[in-house]
């Protein structure tokens, strides 16, 4: 036992992260929605179809004027000849007089959603008790959502009233009502799948680096498992399995040449640092590789601010981290993202300082390197001068490790909020002048296009050229903004 725990903490890291990869799969399996019951749920309705009855019968008989709210837990309306007098609730989209869709027995298609009601009249009254069984909007956002009521079932589902699809509902007496639809191993959105997968592959990552040692097989290992995976994420169909998921949506993040989506970023973002870190390792062991280094640092670091501008220009995940309540999930997400990228860059630059060579050799090859990227990155100079920075820190400074860490941890921190909300604010401005531009132009090409298709029918037109002839208007096209 003892040694099972020794390996255990030995392998913490290995395990944690294979823990997460546990998390993941949790997470995905509690994501799916679990199969309807269609006879638990014709059950519900036929006992809802008595309900329904019951209640008109008595909040009618008990409350003819209704004086008193109707104490119950369904939608009333109650109408006198042909107006509405009483109403229980303002859910429902209906008109304060009778129409051939409302009042009605049977399943009503209103504007938000299908209701279930059952009439019962009594002289000039009439009363309608009603049952929501499902959310429906023209268009879905963040309070709008396209839902059947839970209490009927836990998995969502879709009406029709055609017979011959899906599952047939009956009322209690037998009577056809609707068919329900299941969709097909449908998914919840739940980000915290790829948050799981993110930190497991970034403890396989820190792992593999701290773990093995300067020798080329277990190197060469680190670098198989590490593609091994990747791989796996490649070849399996992703959007097949995590259907419905926010994360590969282009809603997200857009299709660029470099990524496909919002997962495909943050596993090659992380991959790829962590197999940055251990080709350092292989540098380390060449001739001049302490040379080799700090140019391979400062690339690496070059390609974290690339990182950061991507993330930003081609995403519409919040990453002003000025407003705060705006942030989400992904957007904490990038920045762990981004953020294990620029410690792996920072474990290359550690192991260049395990270095007796003479320090002016290095700050000239940074001076040389950093001025090409400070060219090649504009309104980017604080951030290009950062490997100059850090070897002041590392190499002149006197100071304390503890001080050089807090340092470190400040100067990282400044840099990647001041690069996330730099392009931030720049995709902002840039935004602003497409929306300006789109309010100058006042002409609708579109419009034009399709008067100019119709004009001459417009122009034969009795009533039109009577209207033109009285007001002394000319129907031509500089009326439409030409």
């Amino acid at each position: 036992m003892k040694t099972i725990l020794k390996w255990i903490f030995d392998q913490r890291i290995f395990v944690f992260s294979g823990f997460m990869f546990l998390s993941a799969l949790v997470a995905f399996r509690l994501s799916r929605e679990t199969p309807i019951d269609f006879e638990k749920l014709q059950t519900k309705i036929s006992q809802l179809d008595r309900d329904l009855q019951q209640s008109a019968k008595k909040l009618l008989a008990s409350n003819t004027n209704f004086s008193n709210p109707a104490k119950t837990p369904f939608l009333v309306h109650l109408y006198q000849e042909d107006s509405l007098i009483y109403w229980n609730t303002n859910k429902v989209p209906i008109s304060k007089f009778t129409n051939i869709q409302f009042p009605s027995d049977g399943v009503n298609r209103l504007q938000n959603g299908w209701y279930y009601s059952r009439v019962y009249q009594e002289k000039d009254k009439k009363i309608v008790v009603s049952y929501q069984i499902r959310n429906e909007f023209d268009y879905e956002n963040a309070f709008l959502e396209n839902r059947s009521n839970g209490e009927l079932c836990e998995s969502s589902f879709t009406i029709s009233l055609n017979p011959s699809e899906g599952f047939q509902i009956k009322n209690s007496s037998g009577k056809y009502l609707f068919s329900v639809i299941s969709p097909t191993n449908r998914q919840n959105d739940n980000p915290w799948i790829l948050v799981f997968i993110c930190f497991a592959i970034a403890l396989l990552g820190i792992g593999f680096y701290n773990k093995f040692s300067f020798n080329s097989t277990q190197i060469g290992l680190s670098f198989g498992f590490l593609f091994l995976v990747r791989f796996l994420f490649f070849v399996i169909d992703i959007e097949q399995i995590f259907e419905n998921q926010t994360f590969i949506s282009a809603d997200l993040f857009g299709y660029n040449r470099y990524f496909s989506n919002f997962l495909d970023f943050c596993l090659n973002v992380l991959v790829g640092s962590a197999t940055f870190a251990l080709i350092g390792k292989i540098i380390k062991r060449v001739k001049f590789g302490n040379y080799f280094l700090f140019i391979w640092f400062i690339l690496g670091w070059w390609s974290i601010i690339e990182i950061i501008k991507m993330i930003v220009l081609y995403s519409v995940i919040p990453l002003n981290f000025l407003d705060f309540f705006d942030l989400t999930i992904y957007s904490y997400l990038s920045l762990f993202v981004t953020g294990f990228g620029l410690f792996m860059v920072y474990k290359v630059f550690a192991l260049s300082l395990k270095t007796k060579e003479n320090n002016k050799v290095f700050f000239i090859v940074l001076v040389v390197f950093a001025s090409f990227l400070i060219l090649f990155q504009k309104n980017a100079v604080f951030s290009s001068l950062f490997p100059l920075i850090l070897l002041f820190v590392f190499q002149v400074t006197r100071i304390n490790n503890g001080a050089k860490r807090f340092l470190l941890l400040t100067l990282f921190s400044m840099i990647l909020v001041s690069e996330f909300n730099k392009h931030q604010i720049l995709k902002e401005q840039e935004n602003r002048k497409l929306y300006a531009r789109q309010i100058a132009v006042e002409q609708d090409i579109n419009l034009e296009l399709a008067f100019t298709e119709i004009k001459q029918k417009l122009s034969k037109d009795q009533l039109i050229k009577s209207v033109s002839k009285d007001q002394a208007v000319e129907v031509s096209q500089s009326d439409f903004g030409d």
